[in-house]
Parts: C-alpha cells; sequence; structure tokens
C-alpha cells in the first residue's frame, strides 16, 4: 500500500464523515426547533385518569384536519414547559454549532485542496524563492 493512497482514503474518510456529522447536527437542530415550535402552539393538560403525565395538543378548527397530540409518559405539565423546553433548546443551539463547524471544516478542508501560489520571497542573494502549499 503506497503512502498517496493512504494520504488519499483518509482525506475521503475525512470529507465523509464530517459531511455526515453536519447532516446530523442540522437535522437534529431542525427537527429540535420545530419541537419547540409545536409546543408553544400546545395546549397541555394532565388526563383525569393517569397521574405523572402531561397530554399536549393543538386544536384545529377544521373539523376534517386531524387534531396533533404529543403524549408525555413520565413528565408532568410542568416540566415539558421549562425543563423539556430548556433542553430542546440547549440541544438545538449545541446541534446548530456544531453542524456550522463542520460545515466551516469541510469548506476549508475542500478549499485547501487546490495549488495556491502565495508569493514570492526576496532572501539575501536577491533570488526569489516561490512558496506553495503543495
Amino acid at each position: 500500500m503506497s503512502k498517496g493512497y493512504c494520504t488519499y482514503s483518509a482525506k475521503v474518510i475525512s470529507i465523509f464523515l464530517s459531511t455526515l456529522a453536519a447532516i446530523t447536527c442540522l437535522t437534529a437542530c431542525t427537527f429540535g426547533i420545530i419541537h419547540i415550535l409545536c409546543l408553544s402552539a400546545m395546549e397541555c393538560e394532565t388526563p383525569a385518569d393517569l397521574t405523572g403525565t402531561c397530554l399536549c395538543r393543538i386544536e384545529t378548527k377544521n373539523s376534517l384536519a386531524p387534531v396533533k397530540t404529543y403524549h408525555y409518559m413520565d413528565l408532568q405539565c410542568t416540566e415539558v414547559r421549562n425543563v423539556l423546553t430548556m433542553l430542546l433548546i440547549f440541544s438545538s443551539v449545541a446541534n446548530g454549532i456544531g453542524g456550522i463547524f463542520s460545515v466551516w471544516y469541510i469548506y476549508l478542508y475542500w478549499s485547501s485542496r487546490y495549488m495556491y501560489t502565495y508569493s514570492k520571497v526576496r532572501t539575501k542573494d536577491n533570488a526569489p524563492v516561490i512558496i506553495s502549499n503543495s
């Protein structure tokens, strides 16, 4: 196995895993934000026959449209409104930052693959030296 092949496969694996991480982080961020927005529009109440559970629903004006509900089995409604909302906000922010850093890494890694000639540097002998990133 040559050194060039190992370097190339490491680059491919790095780009693939970074892309996968960016997609995963941004998807988790998006769904966390959607869940927060849905919770903010819902009415939450504890059913009479179930204690320690919370049922949140959106009532629609159209009788043909389905009623959207979330049933949190082991959470009380105050925990859903306070703790779960804060966890979803923190998770969305952390995943968003992770996704942005992953996309930034991919951009930096991808842009460094091109050959650049930076400048000519004069030495004591006044002979130009060309520096490249190869």
